[in-house]
């Protein structure tokens, strides 16, 4: 009896702590290095004027060459104005240690958050009135 007790409490345990199971995600393939791929999901952060995706680019250790996989993670906003025609600008945090996810919502961003914390306002100045910012 206490042996079933142990196991279903791990269980319960373990479920709990599971992430949800993501909805809408696109993989893409890479066609030249086929270990390679793309998952992204359109999202929404704070400008609801534009296109946004969130995702992660998935490089394994065999293409790499370390012995570590590495997941990297992307913004991508389109432009304000006319985006199809907008050039694609990469966007990189601009001194050692600051975090270009912290920059997304201060300097060039699309948004600023207020000073209360829980609301953002549009950036009239952000990188992405006329280019799409990665």
């Amino acid at each position: 009896m206490f042996l079933v007790a142990v196991v279903s409490f791990v269980i319960a345990l373990a479920s709990a702590g599971l992430p949800p199971t993501t909805k809408d995600v696109i993989t893409i393939q890479s066609q030249q290095h086929p270990e390679v791929s793309i998952s992204y999901k359109k999202t929404c952060i704070c400008d609801t004027t534009v296109n946004a995706y969130a995702g992660y680019v998935h490089m394994p250790s065999s293409y790499t060459g370390e012995s570590y996989n590495a997941s990297l993670f992307f913004w991508y906003f389109e432009a304000r104005n006319d985006p199809e025609h907008a050039p694609t600008t990469m966007y990189f945090a601009g001194v050692p240690g600051e975090s270009s996810t912290y920059a997304v919502v201060s300097e060039g961003g699309i948004c600023t958050v207020l000073g209360d914390s829980a609301t953002t306002e549009e950036n009239a100045w952000s990188y992405n009135q006329y280019s799409n910012v990665l």
